[in-house]
């Protein structure tokens, strides 16, 4: 591991995790990093910068880079437990009819505006259109007719969704600047987006690599990194090669043969770490298959133990 200590909210933003139990393989890191920069093979490539719409929005790889761009409205500390993110106050009233926000005042766009309870209002707006390409719409939805009072963001509940507030920090509860946006649309934004987070975008090459900047008006802590280099490496063996070069500090989803070998080698440090992940077999669904006998004899067939073991190299549970 570097001299430098990450943090884990840094490691989750930088490092594949997004502040959620979702990032999947085996971590390697490099003693060889450049003081003040961190590079990162990354194992997906990024499809859109705009995180609340398409595929890439529900993406939990893709989080991590998300989260070093832009601020969701709710933070997630380590054990899960829910922070203040923009938003510093949330709830319901009694009756479960209204919500209240309140938005910090200290939150800049990386343009150096500030950012507004109009910002959360456009984005939450946006987010419940159903044309407007949100995977999550159905939730967001069950709010509208909001009103601001200073820093103070009140609105109506259409229908109670008890899970509201835990989605403000999950995938697409990200705020958008309103009046950025507007201006550039969405074909604009994509060719230089702005966000709020930790980190601002420096340099941009599609399937190649992203280099991000610390926002020096960051209202958060300060992040552990000037500079942040994500190399899109979305070949296992080449983020092995990566590693061992030294063209990378940081990798994941490399094979576990690979892992056991490269952790043993000076300056590299392997970290194995239990996630929320599901591996299935399935079994085809015509004759002989249809047969109940047959599929559980199948069933019994498969040694899971031995999978877990020898393909695994006994990093799972059976």
């Amino acid at each position: 591991m570097r001299d430098h200590q990450i943090s884990r909210r840094t490691m989750l933003q930088l490092a594949g995790a997004a502040a959620l139990p979702l990032a999947t393989g085996l971590p390697m890191t490099s003693a060889r990093a450049a003081a003040g920069t961190l590079t990162i093979a990354y194992n997906v490539n990024l499809p859109s910068f705009d995180p609340t719409v398409g595929v890439s929005a529900v993406n939990p790889t893709i989080q991590s880079i998300y989260q070093a761009i832009f601020d969701p409205y709710i933070g997630q500390a380590a054990d899960l437990s829910f922070t203040p993110g923009l938003l510093t106050k949330w709830g319901w009233n009694e009756d479960r009819t209204k919500i209240t926000m309140e938005l910090r005042s200290d939150a800049t766009w990386h343009d150096g505006s500030k950012v507004t309870p109009e910002d959360v209002v456009w984005s939450l707006t946006r987010a419940a259109d159903p044309k407007g390409g949100n995977p999550i719409q159905f939730v967001w939805s069950k709010i509208n007719n909001f009103k601001i009072d200073g820093q103070t963001i009140t609105a109506d509940v259409v229908e109670f969704e008890p899970v509201l507030f835990k989605w403000m920090a999950f995938l697409t509860g990200y705020v958008l600047p309103k009046a950025y946006y507007e201006k550039v649309g969405a074909e604009g934004f994509e060719k230089a987006p702005i966000g709020s987070g930790p980190y601002k975008v420096d340099a941009f090459e599609r399937n190649a690599f992203l280099r991000l900047k610390a926002h020096p008006g960051y209202w958060g802590p300060k992040p552990a990194f000037e500079t942040v280099v994500f190399k899109f490496v979305t070949d296992p063996t080449s983020r092995v090669a990566e590693i061992e070069s030294g063209g990378s500090d940081i990798t994941f989803e490399i094979p576990y043969e690979e892992f056991d070998r490269l952790k043993g080698k000076p300056n590299l440090a392997g970290l194995t770490q239990p996630i929320s992940d599901i591996g299935m077999i399935f079994l085809t669904d015509i004759d002989p298959m249809l047969d109940r006998n047959v599929r559980l004899a199948a069933n019994h067939a498969i040694d899971k133990k031995a999978i877990v073991e020898k393909l695994l190299r006994g990093y799972g549970v059976p």
